[in-house]
């Protein structure tokens, strides 16, 4: 019988992903570990808060840039989900009662980092009634309550429609999704997605590589190589999004902030004088672009 890290027995889909070895990363996939004295502080922060970071809990690659340069992405809803996606890493499991503080314990740490622009996304909680909903909506308020200047970007769990972006973007919102690359789709599948996202109301897409967080998920189908992705980055710019970020190392959340700004000053409206700057602030190191710029130097 094979056992699974936490010591329970593997799935069935589990063993199955098992039986294929992890794969080894190409050349062109490196995320440069930076422990600055920033990075640092954020752990120790969340840390002290017992917040649930996306960055940590998901694996993300990016985690040493993005912290060092003060961006993070909060996970509430606690670190079980209630789903078991083959290509997740977050853990599975039956979540913890909601903790009705937690939205206060990030708009303070937002506070305390001076961040001016937040990503908060959420295990799904398929237990509650509302799906999580309320905890959304508190930690928003509570994030303006304390932060008066800063930016909030929402990346919720379930997305069942297109129509939940057609929603948003009536309602006046940037709206925002992501492709994974790599899980056994077509290019032509790439294509029609992009499409389709755009007809129902995305302002912007991040499109990225698939890795596998471990033996036990879902197998890479294939290694998407820099030149394809800049050639997505350039359909989509044609297909009409206001803001693309296309790299196998680029995530949902990743420069969120610069990629919300595009988007506003494309539709013409006002980005708020605390914001303005956040355009062109930080690094783009990991969109392909760059990527082939680096190695072309």
């Amino acid at each position: 019988m094979s056992l699974a890290p936490e010591g329970r027995k593997m799935l069935r889909i589990e063993q199955r992903n098992a039986a294929t070895p992890v794969e080894r990363k190409p050349d062109w996939i490196k995320a440069k570990v930076q422990m600055g004295p920033e990075f640092v502080q954020l752990k120790n922060l969340v840390k002290k808060e017992g917040l649930h970071t996306v960055c940590e809990e998901a694996g993300c690659p990016n985690i040493f840039e993005c912290w060092e340069d003060k961006e993070a992405t909060f996970l509430i809803g606690g670190s079980e989900c209630t789903r078991r996606c083959d290509f997740c890493q977050i853990d599975t499991g039956k979540p913890s009662p909601v903790d009705v503080f937690e939205p206060t314990k990030v708009a303070r740490s937002v506070q305390a980092m001076q961040l001016r622009y937040a990503t908060v996304t959420g295990v799904a909680r398929d237990d509650l009634a509302d799906e999580g909903v309320w905890l959304y909506a508190e930690t928003v308020r509570k994030i303006h309550e304390l932060n008066p200047g800063t930016g909030v970007e929402l990346l919720i769990p379930d997305l069942r429609s297109l129509d939940v972006i057609t929603q948003g973007r009536k309602l006046g919102m940037v709206t925002k999704s992501n492709l994974i690359l790599g899980m056994g789709e077509t290019r032509e599948e790439i294509s029609e997605a992009l499409r389709d996202l755009h007809e129902a109301g995305c302002d912007l897409i991040t499109i990225t590589q698939y890795l596998r967080p471990s033996e036990r998920h879902l197998p890479v189908d294939r290694w998407v190589k820099p030149q394809e992705f800049v050639d997505l980055q350039q359909e989509a710019d044609e297909i009409g999004f206001l803001g693309v970020m296309s790299g196998p190392l680029v995530r949902s959340s990743y420069r969120a902030g610069r990629l919300w700004a595009t988007a506003m000053r494309k539709k013409g409206w006002e980005i708020p004088a605390q914001l303005a700057h956040i355009e062109s602030s930080g690094s783009t190191r990991q969109e392909a672009s760059s990527l082939l710029a680096a190695h072309a130097s």
